[in-house]
C-alpha cells in the first residue's frame, strides 16, 4: 500500500463553479508547487514527491497509491491518459465514460455515499476543492482517507491537475506530452480564426433563469481561442445569473447556449445557437470545445 503524508496547516475553501477560464501557455511542468527530491523512469513511483492541492493542503507521496478514487470526472479523464486505470476502485454517476462504467459509484461528486466509499477502500480520494461541499473533507479526514483536491476552472487549472496526477501516478512525462498536445490543438483552433471579426458572444449555461459565464472561466477563455469576444467578463462571479435587459444591452452577436437548455425569451431564435454540453466541462476535451465553439462562431473558416 502506498504511504501518504499529509500537512494541513489549513483548508482555503473555494466555491466550486461548473468549470472555465483564459489561456495560459507557461511551461506544463515543474511549477513551484511541485518538489521532486527523486525523480524515477517513466510508469514508476517518484519517491518523495510534494505536493500543493487546490485546497491549499501539502501532501508528501513516497510511492503511486494503488487505489484511487477520482470524485471529478475530469481528473478520472487525465487518470485514464495517463494509464491509471487499473488504480481505479470507483467512480461517480457523472463518470459515463466505457473505461470506467464497470466501477461501483459513490453517486455524486459533491457529498459522495461515504459508506460506499469506504467499502472501497481508496488510498487516496482526488476531490473538488468547492465550498459548497464542506462536509466531505471533514468526513475523509475523520475515517483517516487521504484526499487531494482539485478546482478544475481555468485553462491553467486543468494543465495543472494533469501536471500534478502526472507526479501523483509517476507519470510526468506522459503528462507533458498530454500538455504538449493540448496546447499544439489550441494553437491550431486559434490559428484557423486568428484574422476574422470577432463577433461578440453570450455564453449562456442556462437559458431560464439566465446564467452567463464570466471572465476567470475556462469557457471565457476558450471564447478567446475560438475568436469570440465574451460580453459577459465583467460579472461578479466566473458564472452567475443576468437579467434579460443585461442580455439585450450587451450588443451580442451571437448567443451560445448549452444544448437541452431552454432559449431566453423575447430574443431572436436566429441569435441563438446550441452548443454540445462538452464545451462548459474542464477535461482534456478542451481543443475539441475550442474547435466547436469556432465552427459555431466562423464556420466558413472550418470548410
Amino acid at each position: 500500500m502506498a504511504r501518504i503524508d499529509l500537512a494541513a496547516p489549513g483548508i482555503a475553501l473555494v466555491f466550486l463553479a461548473c468549470a472555465c477560464g483564459p489561456q495560459e501557455n507557461g511551461p506544463p511542468l515543474g511549477g513551484d508547487e511541485v518538489d521532486r527530491e527523486v525523480h524515477e523512469t517513466e510508469g514508476e513511483a517518484q519517491r518523495g514527491t510534494r505536493l500543493t492541492d487546490d485546497a491549499g493542503r501539502t501532501h508528501r507521496f513516497e510511492e503511486a497509491p494503488d487505489r484511487i478514487l477520482s470524485l471529478v470526472p475530469a481528473a478520472t479523464e487525465v487518470i485514464l491518459a495517463l494509464d491509471g486505470r487499473k488504480r481505479l476502485v470507483g467512480r461517480t454517476d457523472f463518470d459515463t465514460l466505457a473505461a470506467v462504467r464497470s466501477l461501483p459509484s459513490v453517486g455524486g461528486g459533491l457529498e459522495p455515499n461515504l459508506e460506499v466509499l469506504l467499502e472501497l477502500d481508496p488510498e487516496l480520494v482526488i476531490r473538488y476543492a468547492a465550498e459548497s461541499d464542506p462536509g466531505t473533507p471533514r468526513q475523509l479526514d475523520r475515517v483517516g482517507v487521504p484526499h487531494f483536491a482539485v478546482q478544475p476552472e481555468s485553462v491553467q487549472d486543468i494543465r495543472r491537475m494533469v501536471e500534478r496526477l502526472g507526479a501523483i501516478l509517476g507519470r510526468t512525462e506522459a503528462a507533458a506530452r498530454e500538455l504538449e498536445e493540448l496546447d499544439r490543438r489550441l494553437a491550431e483552433v486559434e490559428a484557423a480564426v486568428a484574422d476574422r471579426p470577432r463577433p461578440r458572444v453570450a455564453y449562456l449555461i442556462s437559458g431560464r433563469p439566465l446564467w452567463a459565464a464570466s471572465e476567470g472561466t475556462f469557457v471565457d477563455e476558450l471564447l478567446e481561442v475560438a475568436g469570440g469576444t465574451n460580453v459577459f467578463r465583467d460579472l461578479p462571479a466566473p458564472y452567475a445569473e443576468v437579467s434579460l435587459e443585461a442580455l439585450l444591452d450587451r450588443e451580442v452577436d451571437r448567443i451560445l447556449l448549452v444544448e437541452g437548455e431552454t432559449a431566453p425569451p423575447g430574443v431572436p431564435s436566429n441569435e441563438v445557437t446550441t452548443v454540445p454540453g462538452y464545451t462548459r466541462s474542464p477535461s482534456l476535451a478542451l481543443p475539441e470545445a475550442a474547435r466547436t465553439l469556432a465552427e459555431r462562431l466562423h464556420p466558413e473558416a472550418f470548410p
